[in-house]
């Protein structure tokens, strides 16, 4: 069966702010907690929870500066590991004992990271075309630190354009990861949270101008192989990737797929389509996740 399109909205009070999310199913069964990528937001899995099973409750978050969330404090760089005290400050407000944790892009390298940090608190983890928080290459060290820095430091003297509605929802649709276009409809999930209206017909993006500058941990690619060695999963893994993502690992000879092949407790599938494969074509990955979802842990 797969979920009604039935969601309600709620708060996730911050120290800063507020979280916002929407949550699907009913709240007693196995929590699902699900993660969007940089710059998007949960309207990114709009088109995908109907088609997964109406035995879980899934839930979906604006990130910290995302959507209808607040920014994170001002003034700041905004890091990987910003995000990784945010999401344990939702894991506790929620009182759930354990989840299934699904993340698309840096939502999935977001949850690897808190998965080897928290495995007590996963049940399953699934992770959308991407691993890992990907680390600066050393060679271009300075370049990209002080370009963030410049960043920050003139947030505050631009003045946002505003754009008509289809204009808006036309760069959105534009602005991807891999410069593979959504469709419309994918894109018009994701203006519901990341638009705003400023006047009668005029809108800018909800996004914070910071997420251009986000700092990731210093790791080097050598590092990032060595930490999954570290710390393996003792939990069952999904890790579905499309050839873009595959060609970047490629392109920086990160032997990432190849090692969670490898890896005991997790299934790696590569799947047809873009990265956003999960939004453009849900049907592609769908039947994948809910079989991976309901199976027993002892069958993987």
């Amino acid at each position: 069966m797969t979920c009604a399109r039935k969601f309600k909205e709620f708060d996730i009070p911050m120290p800063w702010g507020r979280i916002a999310a929407k949550a699907w199913g009913d709240r007693t069964n196995t929590p699902v907690l699900v993660v969007h990528g940089l710059g998007d937001n949960a309207g990114t899995f709009d088109q995908l929870i109907p088609h997964l099973p109406t035995s879980f409750y899934y839930i979906t978050i604006d990130l910290p500066s995302h959507g209808k969330s607040s920014y994170l404090p001002l003034h700041t760089f905004i890091s990987g590991t910003d995000y990784l005290i945010s999401f344990k400050i939702i894991i506790d407000y929620l009182k759930l004992e354990k989840y299934v944790l699904l993340g698309h892009s840096y939502g999935a390298q977001l949850l690897t990271i808190f998965s080897q940090l928290y495995p007590e608190k996963v049940i399953k983890l699934i992770l959308l075309d991407s691993y890992y928080f990907f680390p600066h290459d050393t060679k271009y060290f300075g370049k990209v630190l002080r370009g963030c820095i410049e960043t920050i430091l003139n947030v505050g003297k631009r003045k946002d354009k505003a754009f008509g509605y289809d204009e808006a929802v036309g760069k959105i649709a534009k602005a991807r990861a891999f410069g593979t276009r959504i469709d419309e409809t994918s894109a018009r999930a994701l203006a519901q949270r990341g638009l705003k209206l400023v006047d009668s017909n005029k809108y800018t993006f909800s996004a914070d101008p910071r997420l251009k500058a986000v700092v990731n941990p210093f790791f080097d690619f050598e590092n990032m192989c060595k930490t999954l060695n570290q710390y393996p999963f003792t939990f069952p893994c999904l890790f579905l990737y499309t050839e873009e993502t595959n060609r970047m690992y490629d392109k920086f000879n990160i032997p990432i797929i190849s090692k969670l092949e490898n890896m005991q407790n997790c299934k790696v599938i590569k799947v047809s389509g873009s990265h956003d494969v999960h939004t453009m074509n849900p049907n592609a990955v769908a039947s994948i996740i809910s079989k991976f979802l309901i199976e027993e842990t002892s069958k993987l």
